[in-house]
């Protein structure tokens, strides 16, 4: 997909890639830009907006078709929750409507569509973990990481990752882990019984996943 930054006539074109490529399903280089391939968004919240996306729509003979209202903050900033709810599924539908007819889409954001997204909200864990203490947030992440190391190092008697060793673990860090070996815990102690792996070990490892899950 191609990003066009262009700046001029009467108000600022305010241009800035959704997503990246990934977001949209856009692939990275596409051939040369043709009128048919522009995606105009424009924010139906700010009246300049739409005249501003039917103004250049002319200009450049963009189809009427390919211009894409949506209704998002007025300012120079919208939250991460709007940006999925409102402007995302607009553009990425009409992205795909355009891939599937042959097209290579691109597309524009006008004067009045926000500048700048929030940040995405924190999941629950890091919600949680966030209301402790500073010495509760070390303490719990300290108590956190012996665990997953302790699974971790069950799970080494079974093809898996390498131990991961760390005096002071950052909760990235420990999140990080989980992530990494939470499901392989999971994975092994949904095999049977007569797998390879000892009873006792077993036993451990389920209490140790049941306890880090909370």
């Amino acid at each position: 997909m191609k990003i066009i930054r262009r700046f001029g006539f009467a108000a600022l074109l305010a241009i800035f890639l959704l997503a990246g490529p990934a977001g949209l399903g856009l692939a990275a280089a596409a051939p040369a830009l043709a009128p048919e391939d522009l995606v105009v968004v424009f924010n139906h919240n700010v009246p300049e907006s739409r005249e501003v996306a039917r103004y250049y729509a002319q200009k450049r003979r963009v189809p009427r078709g390919n211009l894409v209202g949506v209704k998002v903050s007025a300012g120079e900033s919208m939250s991460r929750e709007e940006y999925d709810r409102e402007l995302a599924p607009e553009v990425r539908r009409q992205v795909t409507a355009m891939r599937l007819s042959g097209r290579n889409p691109a597309v524009l954001l006008v004067y009045g569509i926000p500048l700048r997204v929030g940040a995405a909200e924190l999941t629950r864990a890091e919600q949680d973990l966030q209301s402790l203490s500073g010495e509760q947030i070390e303490k719990a992440t300290s108590q956190a990481w012996a665990r997953l190391q302790e699974l971790e190092g069950l799970l080494i008697r079974v093809p898996g990752k390498p131990r991961t060793a760390a005096e002071r673990p950052s909760s990235k860090e420990v999140f990080s882990l989980a992530a990494r070996v939470l499901p392989r815990a999971q994975e092994v102690l949904s095999r049977s019984a007569d797998s390879k792996v000892p009873p006792e070990s077993r036993t451990r490892m389920a209490a140790l996943a049941a306890e880090l899950r909370g």
